[in-house]
C-alpha cells in the first residue's frame, strides 16, 4: 500500500525529531485510536517495506490473513491460488482505507481543517523491492486486478533509455516470471534461471540486440 503525506517535509526518524526539539521547533506525533487506546501505527503489527520523501509502503500483520490461510491450506485446502490471492488483496484494500481514515480524521481534529491528508493509492501484489525507488509489482486501486498484463514498476534500470534490448528482454522476462501466479520460485533463483538461458541458449539473440542506443 503506498500513500502520500503532503506538505511534503515530513519528520521520518528520531534524531531528526530531536534535532528540531532542540532548535524548539514545534513538532506533533501521529497516534490514533485502535481498540479505545492510542497507539502509534507499530502497535497494530503495520510494517513499513519501503519509504521515500512522502510515501510509504506498509505490509498488514500475518494474523489478519489466518481464516485465508486456513481455507487455502497451502494449496490443499478449498480455494485457488487466485481466490487466496484476490481476497488476501481485498483485506489489504479495506484495511489501508481504514488507516487512512483514521490517520486524517486525527489531522483534522488536530488542525482543525482538511489541508494535510494522508491519500492512498494503491495496493502492490505481486510486488519486489529492488533498493531506494527500485520495485515493481501487480498495481491494483480500485478493485483487484491480477489480470493486469502491464506491472507497475519504479526505477527499474531495464526500462531506462540507453540500454540495449537484450538488457530490455531479460529484464521483462525475469519480472514477467516473478509477477505469474504459479510461480514457485524465489527471484533469486529465477534470475538464475533467466541468465542461464540466455547464455546456453545464444540462438534466441541478434547482433543488434546487443547495441545501446540514446532513444
Amino acid at each position: 500500500m503506498s500513500y502520500n503525506l503532503s506538505p511534503e517535509k515530513m519528520v521520518s526518524t528520531l534524531l531528526e525529531a530531536d534535532k528540531l526539539k532542540r532548535e524548539n521547533k514545534v513538532l506533533h506525533s501521529i497516534k490514533f485510536k485502535y481498540g479505545g487506546k492510542p497507539v502509534i501505527y507499530q502497535k497494530k503489527d503495520f510494517e513499513i517495506k519501503y519509504g521515500d520523501t512522502d510515501s510509504l509502503y506498509l505490509t498488514y500483520p500475518d494474523s489478519c490473513y489466518k481464516q485465508c490461510n486456513l481455507v487455502y491450506n497451502g494449496g490443499k485446502g478449498a480455494i485457488s491460488k487466485l481466490k487466496y490471492w484476490t481476497e488476501m488483496i481485498k483485506i489489504t484494500m479495506g484495511a489501508m482505507e481504514k488507516l487512512r481514515n483514521e490517520v486524517n480524521g486525527f489531522f483534522k481534529l488536530k488542525t482543525r481543517s482538511d489541508y494535510l491528508k494522508m491519500a492512498y493509492k494503491e495496493v502492490l501484489f505481486s510486488v519486489v523491492f529492488t533498493g531506494k525507488k527500485k520495485y515493481f509489482g501487480i498495481k491494483h486501486e480500485d478493485a483487484v486486478n491480477l489480470s493486469l498484463k502491464n506491472p507497475f514498476i519504479r526505477g527499474i534500470n531495464t526500462v531506462k533509455q540507453g540500454k540495449s534490448q537484450l538488457f530490455k528482454t531479460i529484464g521483462e522476462q525475469i519480472i514477467s516470471e516473478v509477477r505469474d501466479i504459479n510461480n514457485e520460485r524465489s527471484l533469486h533463483k529465477i534470475v538464475k534461471d533467466v541468465l542461464r538461458d540466455a547464455i546456453i541458449n545464444p540462438n534466441q539473440w541478434s547482433f543488434k540486440q546487443f547495441i545501446e542506443t540514446n532513444a
